[in-house]
Formats: C-alpha cells, structure tokens, sequence
C-alpha cells in the first residue's frame, strides 16, 4: 500500500508582467511550475487564480488550479494563493470562479 506524497513549494520567484496582473511563480515538490496571479479586471472585484507556467514565466491560462473572487477592495496577499495552490495540488476542494464580463 502506498503511501500518499503531500506536495509543497521548493523555490519562488516574482512573475515578470508587462500587464497589471501581478504575482508569484513558484516550483513545487512534483517538479512543476505554477503561477499564482492576482488581477483586477473592469467593473470586479480582485480575483486570485493559479495556472501552469514554466519557469519563465509563460502560463497556460487553460489548465487552471483554482480562480477565486475577493472580497473588498484590498489586493489579496499571495500567500492565500500559494496555500489555496497546494490545496488544490493535494487534492482538497478549492474555489472555481468565474469573472463576470
């Protein structure tokens, strides 16, 4: 019977953007990159997500591990997102959120 790996972070380091979108990408124990963003579109609130990046930098928007809404107009703290990341990496249940255009 084998045992379950809980996965953590190895290493992190700022995402470089030329747009608002603001955030973290970190390395976890799996050997995979993530990008952990924070954003504020027009007319929302903050939003939180985390997609696969690689470790440049480029994301696949596509393949999503959590999009959460905030509340209140405070910048959400990354750390939420690195926690919210693992989660979701380690099976639990994690938000889903859609941005209302």
């Amino acid at each position: 019977m084998s045992e379950k790996v809980e996965i953590t972070v190895v290493k992190t380091k700022p995402l470089k953007s030329t747009t608002s979108v603001e955030g973290l990408l970190v390395q976890c124990s799996n050997n995979n990159w993530y990008a952990v963003l924070t954003m504020r579109p027009s007319r929302n609130p903050w939003y939180m997500k985390a997609v696969s990046a690689t470790s440049t930098g480029r994301t696949n928007i596509t393949e999503e591990q959590f999009s959460k809404r905030c509340t209140g107009s405070i910048r959400p703290e990354t750390e939420e997102g690195i926690e919210l990341l693992l989660n979701a990496l380690n099976g639990l249940e994690v938000p889903k959120d859609k941005i209302a255009y």
